[in-house]
């Protein structure tokens, strides 16, 4: 059902399946970008991006996991299966377990990530950038 998976170096804009096989050739060791697009279209429909190690900042906001699925795809189910396809990369990179962050604000993530294993960290949220957010962790 889902493309193969495309490993890049640089942050994912709309681009046609074309684009994406000339970049698809684009490789390096600290991060793993995946597009995601709807079967049967070049449209993609959202991406994810695996980081093997955390820098100091991304251990208190980001983790290893981050992903968007476009406005008009949300509540499709893309965000649920990118997760869990990311995740089986991460058992392969050898990961143990991988954080994630969401905004308490965003319950869709937030369900995303329960769904996928998610466990908190802790019940109350910390602070960021004068927002709050939830940190989970999912042991793979």
């Amino acid at each position: 059902m889902w493309k193969e998976l495309i490993e890049m170096k640089y942050s994912l804009e709309l681009k046609t399946r074309k684009e994406l096989k000339r970049e698809s050739l684009i490789k390096f060791e600290e991060e793993f970008y995946n597009n995601y697009e709807k079967p049967d279209d070049d449209k993609i429909v959202g991406c994810i991006e695996l980081r093997h190690t955390l820098t100091a900042e991304l251990q208190i906001i980001g983790g290893n996991i981050g992903y968007r699925v476009l406005q008009g795809e949300r509540q499709k189910g893309y965000a649920t299966q990118m997760l869990k396809l990311v995740l089986e990369k991460a058992k392969q990179y050898g990961l143990k377990e991988v954080m994630l962050t969401s905004s308490i604000e965003n319950r869709a993530s937030i369900s995303t990530i329960l769904r996928c294993g998610g466990v908190l960290e802790r019940e109350e949220p910390f602070t960021y950038a004068n927002e709050k957010y939830y940190k989970f962790w999912i042991c793979i």
